[in-house]
């Protein structure tokens, strides 16, 4: 026996079907939202012409996490600098194991290390942060460390600055890891440091006394 009529069953029916489209409809925009953060996935990022002015013999460089939302773990990555211009002090006065010229900003839960190459001309500094203990904790989105680098040059004569780039090594590239011990997908930015020339003097106008 049926308990609706024809057309109130097709009402039914239809009111039923748009409920579950609608329900589907949220399920994927979620999963979708949710799709798209892990495809952003975690970054490092150098930025663009951080400024050294004129007389300066040191520079400090930030490099940036951001975590994408994701369950990161541990990064590993390299710097390439450029050696004609910029110098590293691999010196460890503090007897931390670290170079003083970095500084570090992780929580407690995660391992650094830090090791230099001079010879290795296209990532002189190889850097990992590693959680070490279970279970795996997540790094916040921070500024990691920041790096410390000497000056060796200045901009040519007659030009206001000069761009001298701090890159993210290609071989290896950056790699990342999620609290699984998984590979996760992340990117870098590399960026630069500007140095600024000394400003112009100006010439000092002279008044002469006039002669009648």
């Amino acid at each position: 026996m049926n308990h609706f009529p024809p057309l109130h069953r097709l009402v039914a029916l239809l009111l039923i079907g748009a409920a579950v489209a609608l329900g589907l409809a949220v399920t994927v925009g979620v999963a979708a939202q949710g799709t798209t953060s892990l495809l952003n996935g975690p970054s490092l990022t150098i930025p663009d012409a951080i400024p050294a002015p004129a007389g300066a013999t040191s520079v400090a460089v930030p490099v940036l996490l951001n975590n994408g939302a994701s369950l990161l773990s541990s990064v590993g990555f390299s710097i390439d600098y450029d050696e004609t211009c910029l110098t590293f002090s691999p010196a460890d006065l503090n007897g931390d194991s670290l170079p003083d010229a970095v500084q570090i900003n992780l929580p407690a839960a995660f391992t650094p290390s830090i090791g230099y190459n001079p010879a290795d001309t296209d990532g002189e500094l190889d850097i990992s942060v590693i959680d070490y203990s279970l279970p795996l904790a997540i790094l916040p989105t921070s500024t990691v460390m920041t790096v410390t680098f000497g000056i060796n040059c200045a901009p040519p004569p007659a030009s206001p600055e000069l761009l001298v780039p701090v890159l993210f090594s290609t071989a290896p590239s950056a790699s990342f890891g999620n609290t699984s011990g998984q590979n996760i997908s992340g990117s870098t930015d590399s960026g630069s440091v500007k140095l600024i020339s000394p400003a112009t003097p100006t010439p000092t106008p002279h008044l002469f006394p006039l002669r009648l």
